[in-house]
């Protein structure tokens, strides 16, 4: 103690008080890092989900594909005449 000078406790119980506060400091990080995790994991479920929905889709569609007609009756539009 003598070598440490007269402050050595004060200094001691200074560090003690900011160890203290690291340590809820890292708790309070654990707590979000655990809401982010479980944040994470309800979307990749979320996404596999979604992934095999669209991709069943998808591969209804293509079974079913037809060969591209014209949907509209385009008699009724005049032709025009020596053109524009």
């Amino acid at each position: 103690m003598r070598t440490d000078g007269a402050d050595f406790f004060q200094k001691n119980a200074a560090l003690a008080d900011e160890v203290r506060r690291t340590f809820a400091d890292i708790d309070a990080i654990e707590k979000e890092l655990g809401k982010a995790s479980k944040a994470i994991q309800s979307v990749s479920g979320l996404v596999a989900k979604y992934k095999v929905r669209l991709n069943s889709l998808c591969n209804s569609t293509g079974a079913a594909k037809k060969s591209p007609m014209c949907q509209r009756d385009c008699s009724d539009i005049p032709q025009s005449v020596g053109g524009l």
